[in-house]
């Protein structure tokens, strides 16, 4: 749903989200390649449909219908009632969308004649509405962000409430898709603005186009510098339609659309310049955002120069003359610096380890290549074409182990010390634990990631660097795996969880106590841009004083005569505390197994939530669980799960990592509350190592199948046909 999805975006109770945006800004995409419509749209077509909705309205004054647009529909949003213009006008909020998870108030109305400016505030956030009233409405945007900002109107209305209001598809959308679907679909999406100026859908159209700037134009190769300035000049004037702080935003989005595609990065930071330029405003609400994209696209910048390079020295190495060789191992060795992940660095450090006889060195090199997830599918991919019999460096590395050794023992143990040691580099330093005192909720982390999800590999590396750089009694990590193809450490709490508490659909999403935090999804090389995202907003939410929490949680778990003794009391409730629930988790500490992204350590893993997914209720004013788990049922529970899933699949996992030895039990306290945009807040979160002996009752053997019984006649046959 479209409001929830805006919301998201708030529901860190103020959390500063602006620079964790710019990498993630959202370009939306069109249906391409759609059959065109009969239907023969006016200029009128994309008028919202409001029940109640009169057309006469003369002045800002009087009761509008708040529609905000996004991708091909208008959504109701607030019902408005305004009073008067200039020191005598009065705005407030008559009634809020069903679906709309906040509850806004007016903080301060600007009010005139032909034009107000409206800001509303609610949960410790704000977002302004601003528009200029023309033919009987008023035409504007609504800011949740500096980056986010959507075209939204407000249509005149005599409704009393938004009982009945529902989204209204915009006609429009018919004719978009065949224009998406043109063979020139950049000519085609600039002509249907220009047909349709004042529909949302165009600036939405001239996003789907940025969305793949790389891959369109005349020779699908990608849009000239010449045809992204037009385009540019024409997406800020359309933008412009909606109010003026849209049209810095645009020229905005194009740079960052180059940026990212690594598509004319040049004339990105061009486009950032000239935009700081003409803002001449240190204190716009863009300029941090605008800080942000101009190092980014230096880092592009520097990225493609620095692979050119790679480029030339890897010719040197593996054909160039002994001082060639040299300065290319120089270069290499530099730029191994700032890309600790590029492949092809990596690959030809190799190469010249090898070429040189430094068999340690080579060892080195290549285990970097076989631990550290996907590099050696990337590198396949890109050396495809140069080189017509490539070896895959795990394969090199094993033919060099057992040179070395005379045998591949020890060579697993050695690639997971790899990934421990050499992987999370970017982690710099620990971050000191706060006070005992500190009077503020812990970090709870809750990835939803899989072993066969590829863009989860960021998530999983940056959340891990999270827990080497802060203490676990500030911060936890939970990962509940999920079927992205079929996955062994997924269970049936973790699936609940996902699907049916949360109401996810897609790996990985990272909520932090309960919300979310954005995009985490991508390969290996973003891993450290997240963590440092992350680790700013962690960091911000340990020491926010919103945070302030009275509730205090005690755990135990022990491991005693074959089972799990489990505790956890939470104290200091709030008063209401009827909608509270106490949940649980076990989490395996670290699991070594080689996932098909990569990913070879998987560390804190759900493996069940004691006291089951929906968790405790308070009962007479107390919130505590305690439980005596079993062992054997605690494993077996999981060891049916997996056997029910291969059999309803019809697959056979051909490992079920089950140690289950070194487990740590957390608690957290959690709000289940529905309308609300905290309503599934965690206000306190507690984490305890299982501490005793874990022992699980050995498995028998397979017996072999008893032998059939011979009948008489079959034993005479058999000894009659016994040679002599």
């Amino acid at each position: 749903m479209f409001l929830k999805r805006i919301m998201s975006l708030v529901v860190l109770r103020g959390l500063k989200m602006t620079r964790f945006l710019p990498v993630a800004i959202a370009l939306v995409a069109f249906c391409a390649g759609c059959s065109d419509s009969s239907k023969k749209d006016g200029p009128e077509a994309d008028k919202p449909g409001v029940k109640g909705s009169i057309s006469n309205r003369e002045s800002t004054a009087g009761r509008w219908q708040l529609m905000v647009a996004e991708n091909d529909t208008e959504n109701p949003f607030l019902l408005l009632q305004v009073e008067g213009d200039g020191d005598k006008s009065a705005v407030k909020v008559v009634d809020t969308y069903r679906e709309l998870p906040l509850k806004l108030e007016v903080e301060k109305a600007d009010v005139a004649r032909d034009a107000l400016r409206i800001t509303f505030t609610g949960n410790g956030n704000t977002m302004t509405y601003e528009g200029k009233f023309s033919d009987g409405e008023i035409v504007g945007n609504l800011a949740l962000n500096p980056l986010m900002i959507l075209p939204a109107r407000l249509i005149a209305t005599e409704a009393k409430s938004l009982k009945d209001a529902q989204p209204s598809p915009m006609l429009l959308k018919d004719s978009l898709r065949s224009v998406m679907g043109a063979e020139d679909p950049v000519a085609s999406v600039r002509e249907f603005a220009k047909q349709h100026p004042d529909s949302p859908l165009s600036l939405f159209a001239f996003e789907a186009i940025l969305a793949n700037v790389g891959r369109v134009g005349k020779d699908k190769k990608g849009m000239s510098e010449a045809e992204i300035e037009a385009f540019a000049e024409q997406f800020e004037k359309q933008s412009a339609r909606w109010g003026e702080r849209m049209q810095p935003l645009a020229r905005l989005k194009v740079g960052l659309a180059l940026v990212r595609a690594q598509h004319l990065p040049q004339l990105g930071l061009k486009m950032f310049e000239g935009l700081e330029k003409s803002l001449d405003d240190p204190k716009h609400p863009l300029q941090e955002s605008i800080e942000s994209a101009k190092k980014m696209a230096n880092q592009v910048i520097e990225a493609r120069k620095r692979e050119e390079e790679v480029a030339a020295a890897g010719k040197a190495i593996m054909s160039g003359t002994e001082d060639e060789q040299k300065a290319a191992h120089e270069t290499l060795t530099k730029a191994l610096k700032e890309e600790p992940y590029n492949a092809l660095v990596l690959y030809y450090l190799a190469k010249h380890a090898q070429k040189s006889g430094q068999t340690d060195e080579s060892i080195d090199w290549l285990s970097r290549l076989t631990a550290f997830p996907s590099l050696d599918g990337e590198l396949q991919v890109r050396l495809a074409q140069q080189e017509k019999s490539f070896t895959p460096p795990g394969e090199t590395l094993e033919a060099v182990w057992k040179e070395k050794h005379g045998d591949t023992k020890g060579l697993a143990e050695h690639l997971n010390d790899v990934y421990r040691k050499e992987l999370f580099g970017f982690v710099k330093e620990k971050v000191p634990p706060r006070n005992a005192d500190a009077g503020t909720a812990n970090v709870l982390l809750e990835l939803f990631t899989g072993s066969n999800c590829p863009p989860c590999v960021a998530a999983d590396l940056a959340t891990a660097g999270l827990e080497q750089a802060f203490d676990r009694k500030d911060v936890v990590v939970l990962r509940y795996h999920q079927h992205i193809g079929h996955d062994q450490l997924c269970n049936a709490d973790s699936e609940t969880r996902f699907a049916k508490y949360y109401n996810l659909r897609s790996t990985p999403t990272l909520l932090l106590n309960g919300g979310s935090v954005g995009s985490v999804g991508g390969p290996l090389q973003v891993a450290p841009y997240y963590f440092e995202q992350l680790k700013e907003i962690v960091a911000q939410t340990l020491d926010d004083k919103k945070n302030a929490t009275t509730i205090k949680i005690d755990v135990s778990a022990e491991a005693k005569d074959g089972a799990l003794h489990l505790k956890a009391r939470a104290t200091g409730l709030p008063e209401d505390s009827k909608n509270l629930r106490l949940r649980m988790v076990l989490a395996e500490d670290e699991i070594p197994f080689v996932a098909s992204n990569g990913i070879r350590l998987h560390e804190m893993i759900v493996r069940a939530m004691p006291g089951k997914a929906e968790g405790i209720a308070v009962k007479e004013g107390q919130l505590e669980y305690e439980e005596t788990l079993p062992l054997d049922k605690f494993r077996s529970q999981l060891v049916k799960y997996l056997e029910a899933y291969e059999e309803s699949h019809s697959i056979t996992f051909t490992q079920k990592p089950l140690a289950l030895e070194k487990l740590t039990f957390v608690a957290f306290v959690q709000k289940d509350e529905k309308g609300k945009p905290d309503d599934k807040a965690i206000l306190q979160s507690a984490s305890v190592p299982v501490s005793g002996t874990i022992e699980y009752a050995k498995e028998k053997a397979p017996q072999p199948p008893p032998e059939p019984e011979k009948s008489e006649k079959a034993d005479k046959d058999a000894k009659a046909e016994k040679p002599e």
